[in-house]
């Protein structure tokens, strides 16, 4: 099963009721060869897949950063939770923060 060829959730919400893509934001102390190739990275992300939920990333210019629960990381994720509204019947939902 390849989750990023299915198509499925194409049956459960309706794309344009939510933020979707993938969305760079950089520190502006990045250095600019990093930032300008994270946006072609970016860009071939894009023409390879489809992001049916927002992916936002951000560049920060430090080596570490503190999470969510005070530990100091290089990296950490963040997921969102979801209120489902709408109508299953119809099977237009939409998705919001």
């Amino acid at each position: 099963m390849d989750l990023w060829i299915m198509r499925k959730w194409e049956k459960r919400y309706d794309i344009s009721c939510i933020r979707h893509g993938v969305r760079l934001r950089c520190d502006k102390n990045i250095d600019p060869e990093v930032r300008r190739a994270c946006i072609e990275f970016c860009k071939w992300l894009r023409s390879k897949y489809e992001f049916s939920m927002r992916v936002p990333i951000y560049l920060k210019d430090s080596v570490t950063i503190k999470a969510m629960d005070g530990e100091m990381v290089s990296a950490t994720f963040q997921k969102k939770n979801f209120k489902y509204r709408g109508n299953k019947k119809r099977g237009s939902i939409d998705l919001t923060p």
